[in-house]
């Protein structure tokens, strides 16, 4: 990848708002953004040929949710091809379990500290 090219992210959160939010803070940090508002959404941008560098994946989402749409993603793209960081409203230590478990490369907790999400970007890249 240049120096020119901006990073490709696919952001999936079932709330619009939160997404938006995120979405232009990363935009204006020059990443190259492009949102889902579920699950299925995702999984159909990723077998139409989108090819994002990295996902960022809300886990409470209406089916399927972040879990499950994670395990569909691995059955084609292994950790290290397409990392993908979880995002949860709530801290649960058995989420973070079974996000990890399931192939995330990280978790992050809502509300998200864009600093904090873009060096985590960083470390998966």
């Amino acid at each position: 990848m240049s120096d020119q090219e901006a990073i490709k992210i696919l952001l999936v959160d079932d709330d619009v708002m939160a997404m938006n939010i995120l979405s232009l803070a990363l935009k204006t940090r020059g990443f190259d953004v492009t949102t889902c508002t579920g699950g299925a959404e995702c999984l159909k941008q990723l077998n139409e040929g989108y090819e994002p560098n990295l996902i960022i994946l809300d886990v409470r989402m209406p089916e399927p949710d972040g879990i499950t749409t994670l395990g569909i993603i691995r059955e084609s793209w292994n950790i290290q091809e397409l990392p993908v960081i979880l995002l949860t409203a709530v801290e649960e230590a058995e989420m973070t379990v079974m996000g990890f478990k399931g192939g995330a490369n990280d978790f992050i907790n809502k509300p998200v500290d864009v600093e904090e999400l873009i060096s985590r970007i960083s470390l998966c890249l």
